[in-house]
């Protein structure tokens, strides 16, 4: 949005996600202060506000912050729908951050599957299947707008959701399964060299 009233201006884009990472300190305090006191909320809301990953991305130009705005929001919509099931606000901006949380980032997904299956081990078939067919929708749409709507450039991003279906370690001739074999055994060899 910032890009709108000053274009091409990297400091605008910086204090703007200055602003995102005062919302997560915020935040984070709001979702403390539901389930522990107001003292241990401060104190622990003080040691994440000086850790040095938060001040140093709360001042990139990147969507860390963002995403991590979106995540604890949904958190605190959550719980307060927890609370008060019929409020129907509350649930409009659970999907709305949820929703957030997957167009900044693809792992953003595994936070809607939570809150699909939470609704599904509710039996709240309802609130799973509007969740789900949101989130749907708003990527269809989503995804029409990049690849479709919006010229292509050399510098052109597609993202990381193409990777996930496609062959990148073995031949196209090979079965998908293997492909996703050979992929966990060459992350589990890369991560046990740590």
């Amino acid at each position: 949005p910032v890009e709108l009233v000053f274009p091409l201006s990297v400091p605008a884009v910086k204090v703007w996600t200055l602003f995102f990472g005062v919302a997560v300190i915020i935040l984070f305090y709001l979702l403390l202060l539901r389930f522990f006191k107001k003292s241990t909320a401060i104190v622990a809301t003080s040691v994440f506000a000086f850790n040095p990953m938060l001040l140093l991305y709360s001042t990139e130009v990147l969507s860390d912050v963002p995403f991590v705005v979106a995540i604890l929001a949904s958190f605190i919509f959550a719980s307060k729908l927890q609370e008060q099931s019929n409020n129907n606000h509350y649930f409009i901006l659970l999907i709305v951050s949820i929703i957030a949380t997957t167009l900044l980032r693809e792992i953003g997904l595994s936070l809607v599957a939570v809150f699909v299956l939470m609704n599904v081990l509710k039996k709240d078939w309802k609130r799973a299947f509007i969740i789900a067919g949101s989130l749907l929708l708003v990527l269809v749409l989503w995804n029409i707008r990049n690849h479709v709507l919006v010229e292509k450039t050399v510098f052109s991003q597609t993202g990381n959701s193409p990777w996930v279906f496609d062959h990148v370690i073995t031949s196209p001739d090979t079965s998908f399964l293997f492909e996703l074999i050979v992929r966990i055994w060459h992350n589990l060899k890369a991560y046990s060299n740590f």
